[in-house]
């Protein structure tokens, strides 16, 4: 939630700077409109307030684990902001690509699902020509590896992503908010987490290339890949996150990834900045909870008190 009005006028600010520029942007052989709009849009704090609602609702759910209507609740963010978008630009344009986004994801999930469950070389070729995207061409599956074809499905869909955000900051956060359902979701999930894991990184790149002061979108993508062991691109991404906003997640995390790289001076760095950063923090609100020993509650507790 937004506190401070100052930064609260410069998120509406640079909203209504990206919306102008896509406005101007608009390219035009996709189509002259012959329905013209009777209304102006919403306004961009108003418009704020209802992602805001949506976005707390999806915090709520998922912390009491309910990923499917977190989701939902995330997702019909995007589609409420993407669909003003539409409306500004005149265009059916970036709801489209959203939808097409999340088929690929569903697309991809196809080859760990059901390649594995025909020996027929030609099985792939079927399975390509079935889908809605055409994201390979049936007649280059020869020999291809049923994982790397996901690769590139998912790929696409972050293409689409990106394109559907039109570089609205906004967007970054609900595409980080949609990986984070994901992400949860694939701690929970005991059947196929890693499908789940693809999808939350897929948003959270997605998140962090609309917005790459996105620290949180940033910090979430390293420590996904540094569960997968590919430390190298962790690094890069948590470097990221540390440098667009200094935390003591991101540097916990940079202290990992350097132990893993063998990377003692960016390893003791972080260990002192860590450090440092922990020290200089403000103490904790509210009263302090202690754990005592049950005897030892006993021993201070008042003679009479408990059960008659």
């Amino acid at each position: 939630v937004l506190q401070d009005s100052n930064e609260q006028k410069q998120r509406l600010l640079l909203a209504s700077a990206v919306s102008r520029r896509n406005l101007q942007t608009v390219k035009p052989d996709v189509g002259s409109p012959t329905v013209f709009p009777l209304e102006p849009p919403m306004g961009w704090s108003a418009m704020e307030t209802q992602l805001q609602v949506r976005l707390r609702a999806c915090e709520i759910l998922l912390r009491k684990n309910g990923y499917l209507s977190a989701r939902q609740e995330a997702n019909e963010a995007a589609i409420f902001l993407i669909r003003h978008l539409d409306q500004m630009r005149n265009r059916f344009y970036s709801e489209p690509l959203f939808a097409q986004a999340n088929v690929a994801l569903d697309e991809a999930e196809d080859f760990t699902t059901y390649a594995h469950t025909s020996t027929d070389p030609s099985f792939l070729h079927r399975l390509v020509e079935s889908h809605q995207t055409s994201v390979i061409s049936p007649s280059a599956m020869d020999g291809v590896s049923p994982l790397l074809a996901a690769q590139h499905y998912r790929q696409y869909a972050m293409d689409c992503l990106l394109a559907s955000a039109s570089q609205h900051p906004w967007m970054s956060d609900i595409y980080y908010a949609i990986g984070r359902v994901y992400q949860a979701q694939s701690m929970a999930d005991q059947e196929a987490p890693e499908l789940l894991r693809w999808r939350a990184m897929v948003y959270f790149r997605a998140a962090f290339q609309v917005l790459p002061s996105n620290a949180l979108a940033a910090n979430q993508l390293g420590f996904m890949l540094l569960q997968l062991d590919r430390p190298q691109e962790a690094r890069e991404a948590l470097v990221a996150s540390y440098t667009a906003q200094a935390t003591l997640p991101a540097l916990e995390n940079l202290i990992e990834v350097s132990r893993r790289l063998n990377d003692n001076a960016t390893y003791q760095w972080a260990l002192k900045a860590h450090a440092s950063m922990r020290q200089a923090s403000p103490p904790r609100n509210g009263p302090e909870y202690v754990v005592i020993d049950p005897d030892a509650f006993a021993a201070i507790s008042p003679p009479g008190l408990g059960p008659k």
